[in-house]
């Protein structure tokens, strides 16, 4: 069978959802559609149910890491393995609209071939079971990411090819840089050498933001398809501890050499060094208000300090200036005031509350 979509699916102690999310892959609209699990060492048996079910499916492909390497790396293997005309991504406990694969490829095609055609997303907290089905959750229950935050256009839209106006459009939320969004050429991906970085948190903003910047034809559609599961289970949604605080400050200190090799290949940084500061400045920013502020206010700095994963993280990155740099940050986030980021607005009990207040208030106009 001839491909029109590969989706690639990184699986890391998946068990309680992987057969619904590839259950539901498998029942897209798309036929012509491959799916492509890729085992990152799970200590579960998330590897036992897909050979299970799967092992024999001519539509699926298994693979497995040498070792736990992370999403990123889980995902690069399962490029290098793609044999779709596209390729997509969904996390192991997320879930996309059967007909949305079919309709992003479409539209691509209607777009002389587009690079990247870009829908947003909707999150389905887990509260009391987990559904039969994603499909048959009343829409009411969805929380769609439409806010101020990320301006969803009403209708389909080609960005410009002006660089310097889809610069101005992602600075100022134009774009959902989570990879699950998105439908890519596969092509494309394979001619830019598009890959994820050694990263394990919001390592798809960088490479999301090379697609952006290297795309010829870059497709926004105001769909919402893709389903995002607060459950708790994944990489970015679970308790924190001294370890998701290194892999906090990980990305920190890596996210930027990482946007740099893309900006390094597009003249219009080149020329304004004012935007590539700018784009430094923002994803920084992300990673701060989003997981290190949080967790370092959570874990507050005695339990940060108590079991040596900070400071010897540092020493690794750092050298013989890391107790300089380790100083510097403590008392820069000792002035934070407490905050709360997005990430610790998604947890279960924080979305039922404010889906009350919202019926509340929506009543109270009625009335």
């Amino acid at each position: 069978m001839e491909y029109k979509v590969s989706v690639i699916v990184p699986m890391y102690k998946a068990a309680r959802f992987i057969k619904a999310t590839v259950d539901g892959l498998l029942d897209q609209t798309l036929k012509e559609l491959e799916v492509i699990l890729v085992d990152d060492c799970s200590p579960d048996d998330t590897l036992e149910i897909c050979r299970t079910l799967y092992g024999n499916h001519e539509r699926v492909q298994i693979l497995s890491q040498p070792r736990n390497m992370g999403p990123g790396e889980a995902r690069n293997t399962g490029m290098r393995a793609a044999r779709g005309e596209y390729t997509a991504f969904v996390d192991c406990d997320d879930a996309i609209l059967k007909n949305a694969y079919e309709e992003m490829y479409n539209l691509a095609k209607e777009k002389s071939d587009a690079d990247v055609v870009h829908c947003t997303g909707m999150i389905l907290p887990l509260d009391k079971r987990d559904p039969d089905s994603l499909y048959e959750v009343d829409e009411k229950d969805y929380f769609y990411i439409t806010s101020d935050r990320y301006k969803v256009p009403k209708e389909v839209t080609v960005l410009p090819d002006d660089i310097g106006e889809r610069y101005d459009i992602w600075r100022h939320h134009g774009i959902q840089w989570t990879v699950g969004t998105k439908l890519f050429r596969t092509q494309f991906l394979r001619e830019q050498d598009l890959r994820f970085g050694e990263i394990r948190l919001s390592e798809d903003m960088a490479f999301c933001f090379a697609a952006l910047f290297f795309a010829k034809t870059f497709v926004i559609t105001p769909k919402k398809y893709y389903l995002y599961r607060i459950s708790n289970e994944s990489i970015s949604r679970r308790g924190y501890t001294t370890q998701f605080f290194k892999m906090a400050l990980h990305a920190l200190f890596n996210v930027c050499p990482l946007a740099r090799k893309t900006m390094d290949r597009v003249e219009y940084f080149k020329q304004h060094p004012e935007s590539e500061r700018g784009v430094l400045e923002y994803m920084i920013e992300v990673l701060e208000q989003e997981f290190v502020i949080p967790v370092y206010q959570s874990l507050k700095e005695e339990e940060i300090l108590k079991d040596g994963v900070f400071t010897d993280f540092m020493k690794e990155q750092f050298g013989e200036n890391a107790d300089y740099v380790t100083c510097s940050f403590l008392e820069q986030h000792r002035k934070y005031p407490p905050t709360v980021s997005s990430v610790s607005l998604l947890t279960i009990d924080n979305m039922i509350k404010y889906r009350a207040k919202v019926e509340a208030a929506a009543k109270e106009r009625k009335e």
